[in-house]
């Protein structure tokens, strides 16, 4: 996608007949895009993550779980540190 829609090409770069160099991108040599695409739009396509829990859930490996306990002590309001 960035290849396509971000990064313009040397080698398509035209030249209109009052002498001006166009800069393009292959979408826009192909007549897909109008204008290149900054990388924060091709970002702002991708699906936002399923989960925003940082630790392990699940799952029956005991060492996951030993890790598991093990993090969820260190977090502050969980653990150890509220029975100080």
């Amino acid at each position: 996608m960035h290849y396509n829609f971000c990064r313009i090409h040397q080698s398509l770069t035209t030249t209109r007949p009052d002498g001006k160099r166009i800069k393009q991108t292959p979408a826009m040599a192909a007549g897909v895009a109008t204008q290149a695409w900054s990388v924060y739009e091709l970002v702002a396509l991708l699906d936002p993550p399923k989960s925003t829990d940082p630790l392990p859930r699940g799952g029956t490996c005991r060492a996951a779980q030993a890790q598991d306990s093990d993090l969820r002590k260190c977090l502050p309001g969980t653990g150890a540190d509220q029975h100080k």
